[in-house]
């Protein structure tokens, strides 16, 4: 992980909704002990919103500098570009970037046949740029809805986010994530010339669903749906559509890698909604793990783990590619520690807080140790 000297840390807590994190001994972290929010904690990714219809005029930044003066706090004052940076939860990209890069490794380790033995940087750079621009979008509708739902107030547990703290007002962030999507609708041009039809249908579905993912008369998050979302984007449809778009097929071998990396990415969630259990039964957010309760998502976590590595075995048996079963394992030692944290019958925040921080970089090292693993050909 990436740590600064100075501003924000920014720790990657969810696929959609990952916060800032205050280093100690900053004026941040200072003005935010007051308010009992601890730093480098993150708050539930399932957070609810209302829909678009729902914007007054009034709910803006004020709300947030009105709660903080209730709370007779001082706001921590950060540059605008800094501000942005936050919103935008830079580090929590991974959860793009690894699927569109196990997807193409997949495509042109054991599929180069269809390839023309060349690699097609054209597809994957159109692919990569769109699905980041998506995911920034998602971030930002995500900061601004629970601001103006009200469910990120000073009250709240984890970071602060940049609507929340008066930084950014709500109406700016949705009409940069509104920006983003039509950029990343630009980007995907290309990628339906070569895709056709299926890459329209995934391609509005997603766009679709950067806002409806808090947002709208159904938030997927609300209705206990995050973790599906995010196993299903972020693995299943992100790996074998890149599979795709490299040689035109729908491929077996992209469920496989799609749930491995999907999987991981789904740890994410499922831990911040593990951290957050009691708040959101207040809140009447039906996140997954309200549902099945504390116990039921540690067994989720630990199968989500368990079936990434035990998939691995199916690339050294079907395609023979030994170093892509034998290096994920690697972050066995890694995924043991976060399983450990989240079954501890206590689970105090903090706990769970590194837990998060640790499946993070268990996602990306992961991603990127099977990458390596499927160009590593077995003599």
């Amino acid at each position: 992980m990436l740590l600064w000297k100075r501003g924000p840390q920014i720790l990657a807590s969810s696929l959609a909704t990952p916060e800032m994190t205050v280093p100690q001994g900053s004026i941040a972290n200072t003005s935010l002990q007051t308010t009992g929010i601890s730093p480098g904690t993150t708050p539930n990714s399932d957070s609810t919103a209302e829909s678009s219809a729902e914007f007054p005029a009034k709910s803006s930044a004020k709300s947030s500098s009105k709660a903080a003066a209730s709370a007779n706090v001082t706001v921590p004052k950060v540059a605008p570009w800094r501000a942005w940076l936050i919103a935008s939860r830079p580090l929590t990209l991974t959860a793009t970037c690894v699927p569109v890069l196990v997807g193409s490794s997949v495509a042109l380790s054991v599929f180069t046949e269809q390839l023309g033995g060349g690699a097609n940087l054209y597809i994957f750079c159109f692919s990569m740029f769109s699905a980041l621009l998506i995911q920034i979008a998602t971030n930002f509708f995500n900061d601004a809805l629970d601001t103006l739902k009200g469910s990120d107030n000073e009250n709240r547990r984890g970071p602060p986010r940049a609507a929340q703290m008066g930084w950014l007002s709500p109406q700016s962030l949705i009409y940069a994530g509104a920006a983003c999507l039509a950029l990343a609708l630009v980007l995907g041009v290309p990628l339906v010339s070569i895709g056709g039809w299926p890459i329209v249908g995934i391609g509005l579905l997603s766009l679709v669903l950067a806002y409806g993912y808090t947002g709208g008369p159904w938030p997927l998050a609300y209705l206990g749906l995050g973790d599906l979302f995010v196993m299903t984007f972020f693995g299943w449809i992100a790996v074998t559509t890149m599979i795709y778009l490299h040689t035109q097929l729908w491929l077996f071998e992209g469920l496989v890698a799609g749930t491995q990396v999907g999987a991981l990415a789904t740890v994410l969630i499922a831990i911040n909604n593990l951290r957050d259990i009691d708040a959101d039964k207040i809140a009447n957010k039906k996140t997954l793990a309200v549902r099945l309760g504390a116990k039921g998502v540690a067994l989720e976590i630990a199968l989500l783990i368990g079936s990434s590595f035990v998939l691995g075995t199916y690339w050294g048996v079907a395609h023979g590619l030994i170093w892509a079963s034998l290096l994920p394992l690697v972050t066995l030692p890694l995924a043991m520690s976060v399983m450990r944290l989240v079954w501890n019958t206590h689970r105090p925040a903090a706990a769970l807080n590194e837990a998060l921080r640790r499946s993070a970089i268990l996602h990306a090292s992961f991603g990127i140790l099977l990458c390596v693993g499927l160009w590593l050909k077995s003599q």
